[in-house]
């Protein structure tokens, strides 16, 4: 077992090939969190979707490396993840009760 974790990044097939198992699609690399080019508020906004999908991906068993795009989860929703890669896609039935 262990603890879960879920990594941010803007490369996210790097952190897939290395074998991270939650894997949560970042902005850029630069601001990985975030867009300087929004408002202040849409930049927070942004930013808390990105972090909050992050935390609702560590209640999610995964069989392996999955990547989950914050854009895609309808937020406050753990049973929808968006596919990047072949062989990642939503999360198991057991992880949707």
């Amino acid at each position: 077992m262990g603890i879960p974790v879920g990594m941010i990044s803007a490369i996210y097939n790097f952190a897939l090939t290395t074998g991270a198992n939650r894997v949560i699609r970042g902005a850029r690399i630069e601001h990985v969190c975030g867009d300087p080019t929004l408002s202040p508020e849409k930049d927070y906004a942004f930013g808390m979707r990105i972090v909050t999908t992050a935390l609702q991906t560590l209640t999610i068993a995964v069989p392996g490396p999955t990547l989950f795009d914050p854009m895609a989860m309808a937020p406050g929703k753990t049973e929808e993840s968006a596919a990047g890669r072949p062989g990642a896609g939503a999360p198991p039935a057991e992880a949707r009760r």
